[in-house]
């Protein structure tokens, strides 16, 4: 196994190539919640004030992803540099690809009678669909949709990795992506369809080779992203998709492939009536528990519950405000568990292989009376992992919370947040340096933890729980 120094399992490298801008920009306007800090930029009628303010986003959504994973690389060597516990080695970085596919702009609800999609001339050397439309004196015109299939979206990705391969090297970063995909796919390829794209994009499923990122190659994909507010919801809302959902989920485990899955209410969204159902953390909860005869891999025969071999991470803990909500402070082991975030606990606690990464996660202290006071998430996630490690967190099972965080930054995303970007334009600080900062500030005041014991927690959470997600 290869020294592995760092690990952020939740970054982006796409641009504006891979985002359905005209959708995005038409859901601000109709105030739907979406990628706001571009989208809200773009749409704002104060569009002077809010391009300037959010010009690091945007200036990240223009350049080429080469320049991005520079940028990227560049701000985590910063991070790490003055950090005297990092040890030397490998740097590996999981940029996970969005499912754009199946977003479409309002307007084509719109549609008059009659009108519709229609296939490119592809004899011309064109693909995809046009929007076959009216203009006001009913001649008919087409509109060209963009084609942003996830497939070009990772093969774009992989030739850029492929490109910066050396320089990557010379500094010792591995980039491996996670393929993102909807589900909802399946009704129409069946699960060999993904199986197809799988192995077309390069994803790994040799286990050997997958059980250390020293043998694989910058831009082999390792796992995949599933993001529901998509619109889907991961326990299928029909019997099509539940079965096909089910046999998909039980491929990705029988294989030992990773799932990051988006579960927080703040989401990107073209419905965000739909955002909580589709999201809530006890979806998973029900597909974990689901029993299932094993058709291949190390438990072949038998049944059993999804959860013993499903690899998981809750993407962002359900988020800051759900954290503060879960721990209540009047109690010594108090819990409210009608929360997402304890919905995640549980689950973490319940299963072997789930994870919860600690993505875009607002550490910033806020200010009373000029005095910065750390915030209730952040006081939340210390108290957590103290009464984690106290003991004193209610019997749901025998895991450690601590053993199951992953770190993850959210780049660009992050770049978005008022509180970040102004901390870092008056302390002249990376994004990154700054927010890797504010986390091991935060594991510092955890008070069941000694000083080795703080320095083992966040390598575990930076490091080595991620090895067991991704690697082991």
């Amino acid at each position: 196994m290869c020294q592995v120094r760092f690990i952020d399992c939740h970054c982006h490298l796409f641009n504006i190539a891979d985002i359905p801008l005209y959708a995005t920009v038409e859901a601000a306007e109709l105030g739907i919640n979406s990628l706001n800090a571009l989208a809200v930029a773009l749409a704002s009628r104060k569009a002077g004030s809010e391009l300037y303010q959010r010009k690091e986003i945007i200036l990240f959504f223009e350049r080429s992803i080469e320049e991005n994973i520079e940028f990227l690389v560049q701000q985590v060597e910063e991070a790490l540099a003055e950090d005297a516990n990092i040890d030397v080695g490998l740097t590996v970085l999981t940029p996970l690809v969005m499912d754009f596919d199946l977003i479409r702009p309002t307007f084509l609800d719109q549609l008059h009678a009659g009108d519709g999609l229609v296939e490119r001339d592809h004899a011309a050397g064109w693909s995809g669909l046009d929007a076959q439309l009216k203009d006001r004196k009913g001649q008919p015109f087409r509109l060209m949709m963009p084609e942003r299939a996830v497939l070009k979206q990772i093969t774009r990705l992989r030739d850029a990795v492929t490109n910066k391969d050396q320089w990557l090297l010379d500094r010792q970063f591995k980039i491996l992506p996670f393929l993102g995909y909807d589900p909802r796919k399946l009704l129409d390829t069946g699960l060999d369809g993904f199986k197809t794209l799988w192995n077309t994009v390069g994803g790994v499923t040799d286990k050997v080779k997958r059980s250390d990122p020293g043998n694989l190659r910058n831009g082999d994909v390792i796992g995949v992203k599933l993001y529901p507010p998509m619109g889907f919801n991961p326990c299928g809302s029909s019997p099509a998709e539940q079965k096909l959902f089910l046999e998909f989920y039980a491929w990705l485990s029988e294989n030992e492939i990773p799932i990051t899955v988006h579960c927080q209410k703040g989401s990107y969204s073209t419905q965000t009536n739909k955002i909580a159902e589709r999201t809530n953390p006890s979806n998973w909860a029900n597909i974990l528990g689901t029993e299932y005869k094993w058709k291949h891999g190390p438990l072949e025969g038998q049944t059993t519950e999804l959860g013993r071999l499903m690899r998981i991470n809750f993407a962002h803990f359900a988020g800051e405000e759900d954290m503060d909500d879960m721990v209540d402070w009047t109690q010594k082991g108090g819990i409210d568990q009608n929360t997402w975030a304890w919905t995640i606990v549980k689950m973490l606690k319940q299963y072997p292989n789930t994870y919860s990464d600690l993505a875009a996660f607002d550490f910033s202290p806020h200010q009373v009376g000029g005095i910065d006071i750390y915030n209730g998430a952040v006081n939340a996630l210390f108290g957590l992992l103290d009464k984690d490690a106290g003991g004193v967190l209610p019997d749901v099972g025998t895991h450690m919370v601590c053993d199951k965080m992953l770190w993850g930054s959210d780049v660009p995303m992050i770049i978005s947040g008022n509180w970040l970007r102004k901390e870092c334009c008056d302390n002249n600080e990376s994004h990154y340096k700054y927010l890797h900062g504010l986390f091991c500030e935060t594991v510092q005041r955890c008070k069941n933890y000694n000083d080795d014991g703080k320095r083992g927690l966040i390598r575990k959470i930076t490091v080595n729980n991620a090895m067991k997600f991704l690697f082991q």
